[in-house]
């Protein structure tokens, strides 16, 4: 059991997450993290700051910060030369607890089933409240020496609330599309604003076999979403509102799911082989050799997984999405 420690004869280490007792506040405990740089701590329910003077006593939450997390902070302060501020690292934090089945519905511990050399996850994290550039947003979380590549982006693509794509804007992930298991894999993004038409949130699409290709566009010209996974063409369902979580999904060769939201459609399609070529973000990798379907979305996280995911997987991972969204205030 966690013993309660005295401000300053015994402080946390950086980015730990630990309990709290205010001293303005007589016996309520609360759950915060520690910015060592400005000597404060985030509460975790309110993300009010509170310095260190004004905290009695602290223990631990956990005997230590979680590794991966700090991984990934130090990868994106070291790339942003600059210090994580305290409520994105707060963010970062819960992002990785909830990926490893901590704190969601149904406890899905996604850390442990991807193969981190193919699967990415790219939390577009801006170093601070107000700061936001292509040197922290290009980090993958599930393995932070592995960035992706940004084409054509401007200063003010990048924002605190995400990345907004445009006219022949793209982020090259570097993974081959046959890199994912033909009946296993999940492709997912969390769009922030409305936009209609042929715009795909990520895609590879090969017109010639094989013909396997992998495709989300949230709402068409025709008020649908279309997706594809693992199939020759897309399938769609009427939709009218292309802002939150979208993503495709399949777990095994008979059929996929196509996600908007809380809402999981079932498409009785087989699987074919899927193509060589590189998946792109916020645009579509149309034969390998030009990019259509661009997209002006302002897109919050982008995720792609080597595994199949179950119905309940789909909402933890929505889950953990929102969760972290949530906490970076992004009004989503």
């Amino acid at each position: 059991m966690s013993t309660w420690k005295t401000i300053f004869d015994e402080l946390p280490l950086d980015g730990q997450e630990v309990w709290v007792r205010l001293i303005s506040v007589y016996g309520e405990l609360a759950l915060a993290t520690y910015d060592s740089f400005n000597q404060s701590f985030l509460l975790s329910t309110t993300n009010l700051t509170f310095p260190a003077y004004q905290v009695s006593r602290w223990k631990f939450y956990q005997s230590a910060p979680d590794a991966d997390a700090v991984a990934f902070i130090e990868a994106c302060q070291f790339q942003a030369n600059s210090v994580m501020s305290a409520r994105n690292k707060s963010a970062v934090f819960s992002l990785v607890s909830n990926l490893k089945g901590i704190g969601t519905l149904n406890g899905t511990n996604f850390w442990d089933i991807v193969d981190k050399d193919i699967s990415y996850l790219l939390p577009y994290i801006p170093i601070n409240n107000t700061t936001a550039t292509v040197a922290t947003f290009k980090i993958n979380l599930f393995k932070p020496t592995n960035f992706k590549t940004f084409t054509a982006f401007v200063a003010g693509d990048f924002n605190v609330n995400g990345l907004t794509g445009g006219t022949a804007k793209f982020v090259n992930t570097g993974v081959a599309y046959s890199s994912f298991p033909q009946d296993n894999q999940c492709f997912a993004a969390f769009s922030r604003t409305a936009l209609t038409g042929a715009r795909a949130l990520f895609g590879a699409v090969r017109t010639t076999a094989p013909l396997g290709s992998v495709y989300l566009a949230p709402r068409t010209s025709s008020n649908t979403v279309a997706g594809s996974c693992a199939t020759a063409a897309t399938s769609s369902f009427v939709n009218t509102n292309s802002v939150g979580f979208f993503a495709v999904n399949r777990s095994n060769s008979a059929n996929f799911n196509i996600v908007r939201n809380t809402d999981i459609n079932n498409f009785a399609v087989a699987s074919v082989p899927c193509h060589n070529f590189n998946i792109y973000l916020h645009a579509n990798n149309l034969n390998n050799t030009s990019v259509a379907d661009v997209s002006a979305h302002q897109i919050t996280t982008q995720i792609g997984l080597n595994v199949g995911l179950t119905n309940n997987q789909i909402l933890d991972l929505r889950e953990c999405v929102v969760n972290y969204n949530t906490i970076l205030a992004r009004n989503i």
